[in-house]
This record gives structure tokens, C-alpha cells and sequence, in this order.
């Protein structure tokens, strides 16, 4: 599409073939594949997975019965399972309002790589990969993925990397955006992807929010 809009809505208006093509003339990077998960995968996945240790950093209440969506967390330390995973990373009712969401988003997917990568996680693969079939869809061949599933056993604990694009606030047509700085996003993306001895295996190069 042409002009400017928020970045996740070029999943909806072109679904992940637009998303990856919105994302690689942003960021000026390739994107070999994609991974679409469904809302049900996210949640089997973490439930396979045996759930993550988290603080959550408040407690967080919100109702929205036309979005099926209820959030009811504690604050403090916890276990969370798939649905309590759910409404933690979904949850975005506070003063940075979808800025908090990413953040809670990545210091989540955080936590569960410094959990998942160990023995007992590595010996339930099998079941997690019957159990998504249903719910994910991509362009990686099987074979593809089995050689991404064999890379993933060799990561070690906290090797995942995730940034939120440099910007500011913007209210535009009375709607909330995230305006990227793109001297230093062009320089953040330098440093992640292109300097010279960097690990880009672990970035999350789409976990951000922005027009």
C-alpha cells in the first residue's frame, strides 16, 4: 500500500507477505521467512513449554467482553501459563499504553528464552511441533525447520536480543502512534545487523511498534 500507517497494519491489509515487505523497506534488512503463530498457538505453546517465571510489575485489570479479552494479574513474582502469558504480553491499560505492551512483550519472550533452552524443554520439541501445526503458518520448507529446530538446541541462556525502534510520541488525526527517529533506528539497525562480529540470530527485528 502506499503511504504511511501503522506497521501492524500491513498484516491486515496484505497478510505476511505485505507484513515482511513492510518491514524489509523499513528497516532496509532481508527477511528469509516468516512465522505466523495463532492466539490458541501462543497459548499451547507456553503451556507445553511448562510456563515462565515473571514479575509482573503491577497489578492488571481490564475487561473488554466485545474482544473475549479478560486481564486479572497480581503484582509480583509468579508462574504464569499459557493464559496468564496471554493477558501479561496483551496487556497495554497504563501511561505508556502500547509502548508498555511491547516492553512487557519483550521482557517476556526474555524470560521464556532463559527457560527454554534446557534439557526437558529441548525433550518436549517433538510434542510442541504436533501440537502447532494447527495454529502456525509459514514459508520455511519442513526441512527448514528442522535445521532452525537443531540451530535453536545449540542457544544458549539470555542469547535473545530484542530493542524497541528509537522514537517519540505522536497524536495524528486524534490516533497514537510511535513516530521512529530514523537517524538513530538507522544506526540501531547498523549496530544489530550489519556491524562487523554482531549475533544476529537472536534479533527480533519486527517485536516493535511504530508507523
Amino acid at each position: 500500500r502506499k503511504g504511511y500507517d501503522k506497521i501492524t497494519h500491513a498484516h491486515a491489509y496484505g497478510g505476511a507477505a505485505l507484513a515482511v515487505r513492510t518491514v524489509e523497506d523499513f528497516l532496509q534488512i532481508p527477511i528469509q521467512y516468516y512465522v505466523e503463530m495463532d492466539w490458541q498457538g501462543f497459548i499451547k505453546a507456553v503451556d507445553i513449554l511448562g510456563g515462565v517465571d515473571l514479575y509482573v510489575e503491577h497489578d492488571m485489570n481490564y475487561d473488554d467482553p466485545y474482544a473475549d479479552l479478560s486481564i486479572h494479574l497480581k503484582k509480583g513474582y509468579q508462574h504464569l501459563g499459557g493464559q496468564e502469558a496471554g493477558q501479561y504480553v496483551r496487556y497495554r491499560h497504563d501511561e505508556l499504553g502500547d509502548i508498555g505492551r511491547v516492553q512487557r512483550q519483550q521482557k517476556f519472550l526474555k524470560a521464556l528464552d532463559e527457560q527454554m533452552f534446557s534439557l526437558g524443554t529441548i525433550l518436549k520439541l517433538p510434542a510442541l511441533t504436533s501440537t502447532l501445526k494447527q495454529y502456525v503458518k509459514t514459508d520455511m520448507s519442513t526441512i527448514t525447520m528442522l535445521k532452525m529446530a537443531n540451530t535453536l538446541k545449540g542457544f544458549k541462556d539470555g542469547s535473545l536480543h530484542a530493542e524497541l525502534l528509537p522514537g517519540n510520541f505522536a497524536t495524528i488525526d486524534g490516533l497514537s502512534y510511535w513516530v521512529p527517529d530514523k537517524d538513530q533506528t538507522k544506526q540501531l539497525v547498523e549496530t544489530m545487523f550489519t556491524s562487523s562480529g554482531s549475533n544476529v540470530s537472536g534479533a527480533i527485528p519486527g517485536a516493535n511498534r511504530t508507523n
